[in-house]
């Protein structure tokens, strides 16, 4: 990329001073500029090939070293596949996904490459329920979140960045230890655009828990409001809920206990068969531990 932006620098230079007087036309060399530096940033963001990921990642799990920065970035996308002996993830690895994560400060000195591998360890934030992990998946998890917050400005180079870098550095509440709650005012009010770009950029897939994690920052957002404007959007959080089901026991006990302080207090059909298909009926003993 450097000796293209070389290239475009020396052929504006030569436009505006040693030819002056003979237009040139850039905007093709503008258009391949584009084109390439949007290439090169989709490929070095793309998860790796499964074939070659096995192969890093069990060589790590042996040695517990990093030998060089294509392994690194390799070990940095699998490491929360099930590919590991008995079909373990790295980052249930109390031991080794520590040394991951110190092995990649080598890196750190040259944001380029950096970059690389910081790019696997986000695509692996992403797509990690800690929610619903052991113990030992969650702790790594957050000790993940730490290091990315804490670096995440070592992902930028001068030049050009990738989309993901400049998507990250604005919105690095992402790494934030309630990353939902940022956009809940706003897609709860319909805005949902900001939140598109965001996931596109950073590849954020449907089943990531960030999505889930927005429709309780709605629910957080909507608890704030009016008693009159928290009944109005009851259906709408009702239906999101429907839709995500992780989010559900968190939501409702949130969209429960903000109904109850609702004056007048009365009776919610709607809400009331959502909690009852959910939970059960909270008369009965066997539902007591849902309620």
């Amino acid at each position: 990329m450097t000796s293209l932006f070389r290239l475009h620098a020396a052929l504006q230079q030569a436009r505006s001073g040693s030819l002056h007087g003979l237009a040139f036309d850039t905007k093709a060399i503008d258009a391949e500029v584009t084109r390439l530096q949007s290439w090169i940033g989709e490929r070095s963001s793309n998860k790796p090939a499964p074939d070659v990921t096995v192969a890093a990642m069990h060589a790590f799990h042996r040695d517990q070293e990093l030998l060089n920065l294509r392994q690194a970035r390799l070990v940095c996308f699998g490491c929360i596949d099930p590919i590991l002996p008995d079909r373990k993830r790295l980052i249930e690895d109390e031991r080794r996904f520590p040394k991951l994560l110190s092995g990649l400060d080598a890196y750190q000195a040259d944001p380029r490459a950096f970059r690389r591998c910081y790019r696997g360890l986000l695509y692996g934030y992403f797509g990690y329920d800690a929610e619903h992990a052991p113990f030992s998946g969650k702790r790594n998890w957050e000790q993940l979140r730490a290091y990315l917050r804490e670096r995440v400005t070592n992902t930028v180079a001068s030049g050009w960045s990738p989309e993901w870098v400049d998507a990250l550095q604005a919105n690095a509440h992402l790494l934030s230890d309630n990353p939902g709650e940022a956009y809940g005012l706003t897609l709860l009010v319909g805005g949902d655009e900001e939140f598109d770009l965001m996931r596109k950029a950073l590849d954020v897939h449907d089943s990531s828990w960030l999505v889930w994690r927005a429709v309780l920052g709605q629910i957080e957002a909507a608890t704030r409001e009016s008693d009159d404007a928290f009944r109005a959007y009851l259906p709408r959080l009702l239906g999101l809920l429907a839709r995500h089901p992780l989010a559900v026991n968190g939501g409702m006990k949130q969209l429960l206990s903000r109904y109850r302080a609702c004056k007048p207090l009365m009776v919610h059909p709607g809400l009331r068969d959502f909690a009852v298909e959910r939970w059960g009926n909270p008369w009965l003993s066997l539902n007591k531990a849902k309620w």
